[in-house]
């Protein structure tokens, strides 16, 4: 998380006008029904809670599995984490399993963990890979996919590794990502001649379904949400948040009510009407909302 300064001084510099966009969905994800109609339902539900992979740190994934057999079932979980290296890839593997009892449900946050990816000279495209393969007990047949995430960058730049909520995604996701191409390259993404990697600002993510587990967000150096996404976060995910800003995060909520201040959010009495709070390694900034939403 060495890059925290870097993003409030990018994101003031942006002035642009931002259109309206679709929410984008990416991450791993898999959805499997094993039964027919009519049968016992099992079914498997894998998602990513973030979008894009972190440089290094751990991956959320989320697993929900329904048993209504009449029998235990135990699902593997197989992840291999690998970058773009000159030559051969570095790997790192990781497995999981997660037992669903006969006629129940099982639910479970996986924190998997990623391969440093390292900026070398020799390394023209930066990219992250997590493969995952699951294999449920016999006869259930095996599910597999993969996500790649590439990290912008432009000769020694490397953007930041930022997430930013639905909300600020849906309306700004499209500017930020041609404001990032802009920082790193001096034009929009897709201009000018010579390889370049796709520049995107950060990852998404759904604040009611975020983790609990601090290790989660270890990767990341910035956090983008409203003050209401703030106080939509389950209290484990804001307590995990809490933790990793205090270790060196970046926590920008943006405010939609002028009486919103960091005591009103829980960041203790002695923040009564500050915008800008120093905790621990990390920083907290409070930003107005546009009405628009626009930033």
């Amino acid at each position: 998380m060495s890059h925290r300064a870097v993003i409030p001084l990018t994101l003031a510099l942006i002035g642009i006008q931002v259109g309206t966009i679709g929410a984008q969905s990416g991450g791993l994800s898999i959805k499997r029904t094993y039964t027919k109609p009519g049968d016992p339902l099992i079914s498997l539900e894998m998602s990513s809670l973030i979008e894009r992979l972190p440089p290094s740190g751990y991956h959320p994934v989320r697993v929900k599995i329904i048993n209504d057999s009449t029998i235990d079932r135990t699902w593997n979980f197989s992840f291999v984490s690998s970058d773009s290296s000159f030559g051969e890839p570095n790997r790192l593997r990781s497995n999981f399993s997660v037992i669903c009892n006969a006629t129940s449900v099982a639910g479970v946050d996986l924190i998997i963990p990623v391969v440093s990816v390292l900026n070398t000279r020799a390394s023209k495209q930066l990219e992250s890979i997590l493969d995952v393969t699951v294999r449920p007990s016999a006869p259930l047949p095996q599910s597999s996919d993969r996500l790649t995430t590439e990290m912008a960058q432009e000769k020694s730049k490397i953007w930041p590794s930022v997430i930013y909520s639905e909300k600020i995604q849906t309306l700004n996701g499209n500017a930020l990502d041609k404001a990032t191409a802009l920082h790193l390259y001096g034009a929009p993404s897709g201009g000018g001649g010579g390889w370049r990697s796709q520049a995107e600002f950060g990852g998404g993510f759904l604040a009611k379904s975020m983790p609990d587990d601090w290790r989660a967000y270890v990767g990341y150096d910035a956090c983008l949400l409203t003050d209401l996404e703030w106080n939509e976060l389950p209290a484990g995910a804001r307590n995990a948040l809490r933790k990793w800003n205090r270790l060196g995060g970046t926590l920008i909520i943006y405010t939609t009510n002028s009486g919103t201040n960091l005591n009103t959010l829980g960041f203790g009495g002695n923040a009564a009407g500050a915008s800008v709070s120093d905790s621990g390694w990390g920083a907290t900034l409070l930003k107005p909302l546009p009405g628009n939403g626009l930033l």
